[in-house]
C-alpha cells in the first residue's frame, strides 16, 4: 500500500530526542523505510519534514498497489503529484482496490477518478466539493463500499446518482441531502449503513426498511427521536448491529423499550448517552442474549443492576463501555461482580469514573487484555 498524507501516528511533542539527530542521518533512516511509513515521519518535526521531500527519497516510487490513500498534504510533495499523473496516464492501477481521497483545493479529483480502472471496490472521499464528483462512481461495477461527507450540512434536492447495484456498505457524513433515501432504495445489496450527522427522516426510515439485506445501522451522533426510532426497529427486527448514541439528541425509555420488545438477534449494540431507566437498559440486555459489543458510555441511569444483568445474559460479551456513567448506584463491588462472572470479556471501558478508584482493582483482572480506567484522582486514562 502507498500512503500519501500528513497524518501524525502517535505524535509526542514532548520527546525532543530526535532533534539531536543529524538532517543527513535522518535521510539515511528514511531511505530505509518504505513509502507509507517515509510520509508520516514528514511530521515528527518541521526538519523532518523538510529532509523528507528530498526527491531522492521518491525517484524509484512505484505505485503497484491495491490502495491509494490521499490526503490535502500531496499538495507539499509536488514530485509526487506529477509523478502520479504520469502513472496513471502510462499505465492504470491494475490491482487497485481501494481509493481514500482527501479534500485538496490543487488536485483535481474529478480527472483522478476517470483515470481509475474498473477494479475499484471501495472509495472514501472527504469534503466533496459538489455532487458532481459522485456522479462518476457508476463507471465502478465492483463498488462495494462508499463513504463520503460534505464540508459543511450541505443541502441538495438533486437527481439521485445512478443505482450502485453492487454496493454493500454506505457511510455519510454531515449531509441533509433531500434524495438520499431515494438513493438508499437503488441499493438491493446494502447490509451495512452508518448515516453520521443526519437527520432520520420518515422517508429515511422507510427507505432502510426497504433493504432486505441491511443487518447493521449506525445513527451515531444523528438527530434522532423516539418515535422514529420505535418505527425503524420495528419493521427491521432482523438487524445485529445498532448504534443510537447520540449526545445532542439521545434516545429515551420509549425508543430503548421498542428494541427489548422487537429485537433478539443484536450482536453489537450502542446505546451511548441515553436517557433511559436502568429497567428499560436491563430488559434489552436480557433480550438479547447473543451481545458480544455493549456500550452504555454517557448513560446516566446505569447502575449495579445493569452489570449484573450484563454478567447473567451477555455470557458472549466481549467489550463492554460503561464511561461517563455517572450514578451512585454504579459501585466499585458491582464492577468487580460483573469482572469476575463475565469471562469472555476482552476490553472494558471505564473512563470518567474517578470515584470507582478501579486503578485498585486493576491487579485482579491481569488477564484482561485490555482495561481502560482513569488514573486515581485524575482525568486522563491508562491502558493495559
Amino acid at each position: 500500500a502507498v500512503v500519501i498524507n500528513a497524518e501524525c501516528m502517535g505524535r509526542d511533542r514532548s520527546n525532543k530526542h530526535n532533534m539531536y539527530l543529524p538532517s543527513n542521518l535522518v535521510l539515511v533512516v528514511l531511505r530505509l523505510l518504505d513509502e507509507q511509513t517515509r510520509a508520516r515521519c514528514r511530521v515528527v518535526d518541521i526538519r523532518w519534514g523538510e529532509v523528507a521531500k528530498h526527491p531522492s527519497l521518491w525517484k524509484n516510487f512505484q505505485l503497484f498497489t491495491s490502495l491509494l490513500f490521499l490526503r490535502q498534504s500531496i499538495q507539499s510533495f509536488p514530485v509526487l503529484e506529477d509523478r502520479l499523473r504520469q502513472y496513471m496516464k502510462s499505465k492504470p492501477f491494475s490491482r487497485l482496490i481501494h481509493v481514500y481521497v482527501d479534500h485538496s483545493s490543487k488536485f483535481d479529483r474529478l480527472s483522478l477518478l476517470q483515470l481509475l480502472p474498473a477494479t475499484v471496490e471501495t472509495f472514501t472521499l472527504y469534503e466533496i466539493p459538489s455532487m458532481e464528483l459522485l456522479q462518476c462512481l457508476s463507471t465502478f461495477p465492483k463498488l462495494t463500499s462508499l463513504e463520503f461527507d460534505f464540508p459543511y450540512r450541505y443541502t441538495a434536492a438533486v437527481t439521485p446518482l445512478v443505482p450502485l447495484t453492487s454496493l454493500t456498505r454506505l457511510t455519510v457524513y454531515n449531509f441533509a441531502w433531500l434524495n438520499l433515501h431515494i438513493f438508499i432504495r437503488s441499493l438491493p445489496k446494502l447490509q451495512e449503513i452508518q448515516l453520521r450527522n443526519v437527520q432520520l427522516s420518515d422517508e429515511l426510515v422507510q427507505a432502510l426498511v426497504a433493504c432486505s439485506a441491511l443487518v447493521s445501522v449506525d445513527l451515531q451522533h444523528s438527530l434522532l427521536v423516539d418515535e422514529t426510532i420505535c418505527r425503524l426497529v420495528e419493521e427491521c427486527p432482523h438487524l445485529t448491529s445498532l448504534n443510537l448514541m447520540s449526545r445532542l439528541h439521545p434516545i429515551g425509555d420509549k425508543a430503548v423499550a421498542a428494541i427489548a420488545a422487537h429485537m433478539s438477534n443484536l450482536n453489537r449494540l450502542n446505546l451511548g448517552f441515553s436517557s433511559a431507566s436502568a429497567d428499560s437498559l436491563t430488559g434489552v440486555i436480557a433480550t438479547n442474549p447473543h451481545l458480544k459489543e455493549i456500550s452504555l458510555s454517557g448513560c446516566k441511569h446505569v447502575n449495579d443492576t445493569v452489570l449484573d444483568a450484563i454478567a447473567l445474559y451477555s455470557k458472549q460479551g466481549v467489550a463492554l463501555d460503561i464511561s461517563r456513567c455517572i450514578s451512585k448506584e454504579l459501585t466499585r463491588a458491582g464492577v468487580i461482580r460483573l469482572l469476575n462472572s463475565l469471562r469472555s470479556l476482552q476490553r472494558f471501558t471505564a473512563l470518567y469514573l474517578p470515584h470507582l478508584r478501579l486503578a485498585h482493582v486493576r491487579s485482579q483482572f491481569a488477564l484482561l487484555p485490555y482495561f481502560i480506567y482513569d488514573k486515581q484522582d485524575t482525568e486522563s486514562a491508562n491502558v493495559y
